[in-house]
């Protein structure tokens, strides 16, 4: 019985620190389903592609571009394959200091990847204040 407690005590104080290691590298699943991303290390810090559409192509049907784009150059990107996420660093249980670009905007704003478990991400979006930007929450997705 002892030894029953002593394990049941390592374990549950253990737990904060296990929930730290969850790592939102891997596949996901917008919100809103329309795309699933694929987030990354590259080298030492996170970035994110999308790597499938639920509507790739436009009403011409070739395949969607940056139109948005402030910079012109670079309107004629792809949309698929496009690196939109960039610059993530762990602190503490989440990542921060990146950047999440909007392409049906073509705005770009500070954001930060926060793990719900391990198949939920939290990903936060704003100009400013955390609260005052917008969140959608993720599903991991399996290949």
């Amino acid at each position: 019985m002892k030894t029953f407690i002593i394990t049941f005590f390592t374990l549950l104080i253990s737990l904060p620190v296990l929930a730290d290691d969850v790592s939102p590298i891997g596949v996901w699943l917008t919100a809103d389903g329309g795309a699933k991303v694929e987030i990354y290390a590259n080298p030492t810090k996170l970035e994110g592609k999308i790597i499938w559409l639920k509507e790739p192509l436009d009403k011409d049907g070739a395949p969607k571009k940056d139109t948005k784009n402030k910079d012109a150059k670079l309107q004629s990107r792809p949309i698929m394959g496009m690196v939109f996420l960039t610059g993530f660093e762990k602190k503490g249980g989440e990542w921060t200091g990146g950047e999440i670009y909007d392409a049906k905007s073509g705005k770009t704003y500070t954001a930060r990847l926060v793990p719900e478990g391990t198949d939920k991400l939290k990903v936060n979006g704003y100009v400013v204040f955390t609260w005052a930007g917008r969140t959608d929450m993720w599903t991991r997705q399996t290949l």
